[in-house]
């Protein structure tokens, strides 16, 4: 499906970035998705922006020292047009695969909320986490809430449904986020856009 469609677009295999429709592929990054469907992208890195900034399996070891200290949110997507109104969204993050050889992503998720609770306002993890695979890659779900803060506008209580995924030599994190308190839920989309999830 996913080769179909870089094909019907016809671009060149240079290209990094396809969008057709609501499939995202981005080859430079191995990832390929479906937006859902109504939904907006906010931002969308290209290769020439992505190339500016950091190296993946590169040899270019200024590039990659830089990509150790962030992560660095390739993709947004939002139910609304930006500036409309606060909504459910989907942030997609990339960094450098951090784990020492025998760690595995699940054994690793504490340290990583112990530096979101650090970053996040009121940050409480919900439930449990759910290990598994996605496209033969160690993937793991959870949830959690926060309240989060833009700019002097008050601050919002959100539902954070995480999903990381390791492929060597990058974690990627995918942050979808909706609003219960407000009635702005969207879980269904969110569970329609995992299933669409392939690394390539």
């Amino acid at each position: 499906m996913v080769a179909a469609a870089a094909a019907s677009a016809a671009v060149s295999p240079l290209q990094a970035v396809i969008i057709d429709d609501d499939l995202y592929i981005n080859q430079r990054l191995g990832l390929s998705f479906r937006k859902p469907q109504g939904w907006h992208y906010v931002s969308i890195k290209t290769f020439k922006s992505l190339r500016d900034e950091y190296a993946l399996a590169s040899h270019n070891e200024v590039l990659n020292d830089e990509m150790r200290d962030w992560a660095l949110p390739i993709v947004s997507i939002t139910k609304y047009p930006l500036h409309d109104r606060p909504g459910p969204s989907i942030v997609i993050y990339v960094e450098r695969n951090e784990l020492e050889a025998g760690e595995t992503l699940l054994s690793v998720m504490p340290m990583i909320q112990d530096y979101q609770s650090g970053l996040l306002l009121d940050y409480e993890r919900e439930g449990n986490y759910r290990a598994g695979w996605i496209s033969g890659c160690e993937s793991v779900e959870y949830f959690s809430r926060f309240l989060y803060e833009r700019g002097m506008l008050p601050a919002v209580p959100v539902r954070s449904r995480s999903l990381c995924s390791v492929r060597d030599p990058v974690m990627y994190t995918m942050q979808m986020m909706d609003i219960p308190d407000r009635d702005l839920t969207a879980q269904r989309e969110f569970d329609e856009f995992v299933r669409s999830i392939i690394y390539i």
